[in-house]
């Protein structure tokens, strides 16, 4: 079973760096490489394909030799790690010379290396639980946590290496829930920190408006980005560069010209997150109360609005609410009759009143 699954990474790993099998032999199978890398087109790269044979893995260790020789940003151990052990690799490159040539310190690693099993710990919270803040960690973060492998530094060297898990299931499927595979939240990790990066850590008193937030709900995790802050700051706000290798991944973001500013709106933007919680509903609610304005151009349109007076958080608050054509003809009875609807939804504040963004049901009293 691991030689399959070894085989099979192996052969992904070339077609999706665009490698073209010609044909299989009786042991090898023979891929001529990609025009972008120069090599001359006589070349071919023979991949052993006996699995069943006791000298297997020790042959695609040598192929693997012969990859990095090719790809020369590619490290041995990463290639070992993502073929033969099924792995992703993260990497945190932090660009110091000063701290280098210094040689950092012992504690500088320690928070590193604290850091990062926060942030990691954090992501994974996050694509648990898909809520732009909350307080309670899950057991799927632990579990998640326990599959990733950090690595020694190199003497000298300012490139961290975290081995993560890539097709474990975190959450299995059932009748309720969908299953969530390790590698699904590593590439949160790079999606989101990137987000961060370039959307977030140049702006000054950013203030996110309903639709920034609505638009990119799957990156904003004040969790996370209180991780992203805390690393950041005990780096020293040097240059940090993470990519992530796998199989078929190789994505790269960086955090640069870093200072305490820019880090500091990173605790600015959590805080409005906050504050905005308090007003987009994230969770579906029931709301009771009778229609005080109806408008429809065209009842057999889904261009029909209505407007009904409901009580929120103890205080009367108008709610708009768009309706199908089915239902806008149910509610000008209502609203003629002047009879209760109730509604189960989502909502978004406007001011002085809120909008239905989600409806799921809607019910004449």
């Amino acid at each position: 079973m691991k030689n399959q699954i070894i085989y099979k990474n192996i052969t992904d790993l070339l077609l999706n760096r665009n490698w073209v099998k010609s044909e299989s032999k009786s042991k090898f199978d023979v891929f001529l490489p990609p025009a972008d890398l120069g090599i001359e087109k006589s070349y071919c790269f023979y991949l052993y394909n006996k699995i069943n044979n006791t000298d297997f893995e020790k042959t695609i260790l040598k192929s693997i030799d012969v990859l990095t020789q090719i790809y020369s940003n590619d490290d041995i151990d990463d290639l070992g790690s993502i073929i033969i052990d099924d792995r992703q690799v993260l990497s945190l490159h932090i660009h110091n010379d000063e701290i280098k040539n210094g040689k950092p310190s012992i504690r500088f690693f320690e928070l590193l290396l604290h850091n990062s099993k926060s942030l990691l710990e954090q992501i994974a919270n996050f694509s648990v639980i898909n809520k732009p803040h909350f307080f309670d960690n899950r057991e799927e973060a632990e579990r998640y946590l326990n599959y990733c492998n950090f690595l020694k530094n190199d003497v000298g060297s300012l490139i961290t290496k975290i081995q993560l898990p890539n097709n474990e299931d975190i959450i299995e499927k059932t009748l309720f829930d969908s299953a969530l595979k390790a590698n699904q939240i590593n590439k949160n990790l790079i999606n989101i920190t990137d987000f961060v990066n370039n959307e977030i850590l140049a702006q000054e008193n950013f203030e996110p408006d309903d639709d920034f937030i609505i638009n990119n709900k799957k990156y904003i995790s004040v969790n996370v980005s209180d991780k992203l802050k805390s690393l950041y700051k005990d780096i020293e706000y040097s240059d940090i560069e993470f990519s992530l290798k796998g199989v078929d991944t190789f994505e790269t973001t960086k955090a640069i010209d870093l200072s305490r500013e820019k880090v500091n709106n990173l605790g600015s933007f959590s805080r409005k997150i906050r504050e905005k919680m308090k007003e987009i509903s994230e969770d579906f609610v029931d709301l009771t109360g009778k229609i005080v304005k109806l408008q429809s151009k065209d009842v057999d349109s889904d261009k029909n609005t209505i407007t009904i007076e409901s009580i929120i958080n103890n205080v009367k608050k108008d709610v708009s609410v768009k309706l199908s054509s089915d239902q806008i003809k149910l509610a000008a009875e209502a609203f003629k009759d002047s009879k209760t609807i109730t509604l189960n939804c989502k909502l978004e504040k406007e001011k002085t009143k809120y909008k239905v963004t989600e409806l799921n049901d809607f019910r004449i009293k």
